[in-house]
Formats: structure tokens, C-alpha cells, sequence
């Protein structure tokens, strides 16, 4: 009866770890999906910004 509790207090702590491990690669998918989409939105405003940049120039010269 000891030696079947232990294991089953193992195989819990295992699931834990398991789940645990899980939980931290789902953040870490989230934070990357986060850097990129950051990433983007950095881009796009600065093509955005770039294209009105020259739009103005063009039109004032």
C-alpha cells in the first residue's frame, strides 16, 4: 500500500512538472507572438509615416 501511494504522489508531481512546463512554453508563445505582432506595428508605421513623408513633400514642392 506505501509503495502505491508513492507512485501515485509521483505520477501527480509528474503531471505538475508536465503541466507546469506547458504553462511556461504557452507563455513563451504568447510573449513571441507579442514581439512579433510588435514588430509589425513598428513597420507598418513607419511605411505609413514614410509613405505621408512624401506624399506632403511631393505636394508642397
Amino acid at each position: 500500500m506505501v509503495s502505491l501511494s508513492n507512485t501515485e504522489i509521483l505520477d501527480q508531481s509528474e503531471l505538475r512538472l508536465f503541466f507546469d512546463e506547458i504553462d511556461f512554453l504557452d507563455w513563451r508563445l504568447k510573449l513571441r507572438q507579442f514581439q512579433i505582432a510588435s514588430i509589425l506595428i513598428r513597420a507598418i508605421r513607419i511605411r505609413y509615416s514614410t509613405a505621408l513623408w512624401r506624399t506632403h513633400t511631393f505636394s508642397d514642392a
